[in-house]
């Protein structure tokens, strides 16, 4: 049975929803291609019927999150449920290491997701220095309190509470 357009559309959002959930959680490395595919309820075969590759599929998966990042923050946080209000922050977060391993493609959408949350973080603060002080520390305690989760959840907590409010994001979540 031939799947419509419409139908492919949807089935490609959903694997690129489930692999933002996934690279966010648990990075890009740790998740595989038919993780990806059976979190979003399909075969591993069908992938290739969406993206040429892994690679592909980041890039999608990166462009998207801080996409959802940009409009949580313009709308004030009120899209989704409270706890998908940081997750393009918290992808960025993930993606951290990953940009920067040498891949210009994955770096080129990294820098202009952190440039275009930048830009909407200064109209509310008011200034690009303030904006950039505000979002470093957020992603830093974000990816600290991953990096210390599982050894120490006290601590972990501690930089979750101890990070800034980004305008239109939650607090970091250690579990997430």
């Amino acid at each position: 049975m031939r799947v419509t357009r419409k139908q492919a559309e949807i089935n490609r959002q959903r694997i690129i929803d489930s692999a933002v959930r996934l690279f966010a959680e648990r990075g890009v490395d740790a998740v595989g291609v038919a993780e990806v595919m059976g979190a979003a309820g399909f075969t591993h075969g069908g992938f290739y019927n969406h993206f040429t590759s892994k690679d592909d599929l980041v890039l999608e998966a990166c462009s998207t999150s801080f996409a959802r990042s940009l409009d949580s923050l313009r709308d004030g946080g009120r899209r989704g449920r409270p706890d998908e209000a940081d997750l393009g922050t918290c992808m960025s977060a993930a993606m951290l290491c990953e940009s920067s391993k040498g891949n210009p493609r994955l770096s080129s959408v990294y820098a202009k997701g952190v440039d275009e949350l930048l830009d909407a973080l200064s109209e509310h603060f008011g200034d690009r220095d303030t904006a950039m002080s505000a979002l470093s520390c957020f992603v830093g305690a974000r990816a600290i309190s991953r990096a210390v989760e599982f050894a120490d959840r006290e601590l972990a907590s501690q930089f979750t509470a101890a990070s800034p409010v980004v305008p239109g994001q939650a607090r970091v979540h250690a579990s997430s």
